[in-house]
């Protein structure tokens, strides 16, 4: 297979801890678009759902998720891949205990509204 839009990682700059059976680690030469999908979708489930604070998801320094899973992704797709898989990291509970905060606020503010 000719790879065309990823890189090997130096083995040395992570552990596999048995789990990688030889297979070299590849990720995504293009981590912009990674990055423009995974805060699109934060800044959309903060302005549709409700704020979020200290939440990365899947982005990371040198090894975010969808660049070493998907390391082959068309690079015109790497945004939208990015923008579903964090909404789906949000969705899923990543940020639970914020999304619970909030909704205990809203609740004492609601029940207190309501007793004026």
């Amino acid at each position: 297979m000719e790879f065309r839009y990823s890189e090997i990682v130096i083995p040395h700059l992570y552990q596999t801890h048995g789990l990688a059976n030889g297979i070299p680690l590849r990720r995504h030469r293009n981590s912009s678009n990674e990055m423009k999908g995974a805060l699109r979708a934060q800044n959309d489930w903060h302005k549709h759902v409700m704020p979020i604070e200290n939440y990365h998801g899947g982005l990371g320094e040198d090894f975010s998720f969808i660049r070493v899973t998907v390391p082959e992704c068309l690079p015109e797709r790497l945004e939208i891949i990015s923008y579903a898989n964090e909404y789906a990291f949000l969705y899923d509970g990543k940020c639970f205990p914020l999304m619970q905060r909030h909704v205990q606020a809203y609740i004492v503010r609601r029940n207190g509204e309501a007793a004026s």
